[in-house]
């Protein structure tokens, strides 16, 4: 096991508090070889009431990092989420600040969650950033490493299949195509293993699910969890963002939503590894283990 201060960024969002619970409850890390990094560091009080140290950081205040990563010997820096309408480079930049303080603080070894498959020529637009900050962390002077979290299914239930319950009915625009959904709990493992593990230094993680399912194996999943029978329609990735806008969607998420239809057509969210495995020493959460859990509340709808 490496040695600390071990310091994770966005500390107070959903999955950096993951972090900091496995930190603390499964890896057994003592408080205070933790850091903690927010731009709201009253919203971490209940970890700091258990010993961890919290401190403001703002990727858009650089005069706000050199202090927040002061001491830390690896630092995750976990990306900044966009807001609609996406403003290309802007996540860049911040995280490419982020990082640049982190080295120039003395960290010896830095991590990114990034995303599947974002070098050029994806559809997916947003996920130039990704690919960008991944170029800026292999040229910093530091030791590296780049997780890549494949698909969160509670974000994919939110803000989109939970149409199919609603209705009965789901109209796609994925095809055969498969993706690979991944717990965020499951990425939450990984990623504090990768912060204090030997092995992860100037390596690249694809942090997968289990097992690839089309739209049709996730739809037969849900209408049987919930005993209500959904069918699925299939069209072009053009319908599919016709049927989005007549429906009421915002056009700045029908434009995201579309680009992954045509991503999930080229295969750029399948596959499966078992680096999971390799990095938290247990095994992925199943899409269909993860839904009948109870995370996410489906037969209300």
């Amino acid at each position: 096991m490496a040695e600390g201060p071990f310091l994770v960024t966005g500390a107070s969002g959903n999955l950096g508090r993951l972090v900091l619970a496995e930190l603390l409850n499964s890896y057994g890390i003592a408080a205070r070889d933790i850091i903690a990094t927010t731009r709201s560091p009253e919203t971490l009080d209940d970890f700091a009431a258990r010993g961890i140290a919290v401190r403001r950081a703002d990727f858009d205040s650089p005069e706000t990092l050199p202090g927040a990563f002061a001491g830390a010997r690896r630092v995750l820096v976990i990306s900044t989420t966009p807001e609609a309408p996406y403003a290309h480079g802007k996540r860049f930049r911040q995280q490419s600040a982020a990082i640049e303080a982190a080295a120039q603080a003395g960290a010896e070894q830095i991590l990114y969650t990034s995303a599947p498959n974002p070098e050029p020529g994806t559809p997916c637009f947003w996920k130039e950033d990704h690919y960008l900050t991944e170029l800026a962390l292999k040229e910093c002077g530091t030791d590296w490493t780049i997780l890549r979290h494949w698909e969160w299914p509670d974000w994919h239930f939110s803000e989109n299949w939970r149409r199919g319950l609603e209705t009965g009915e789901y109209f796609a625009g994925t095809g055969s195509g498969r993706v690979s959904h991944v717990t965020r709990e499951d990425c939450a493992r990984a990623a504090a293993g990768a912060l204090i593990s030997d092995i992860s230094a100037n390596r690249r993680f694809d942090i997968t699910g289990p097992e690839g399912l089309t739209i049709d194996d996730i739809m037969s999943t849900l209408s049987e969890l919930n005993h209500r029978p959904i069918k699925v329609t299939h069209g072009t990735v053009e319908e599919y963002g016709e049927r989005l806008l007549a429906a009421g969607e915002n056009p700045d998420f029908v434009s995201v939503f579309v680009a992954f239809a045509r991503a999930v057509r080229h295969g750029l969210f399948d596959g499966v590894t078992d680096h999971i495995q390799m990095l938290s020493g247990k095994e992925p959460t199943t899409l269909r283990e993860y839904l009948a859990s109870g995370k996410v509340v489906l037969r209300q709808h």
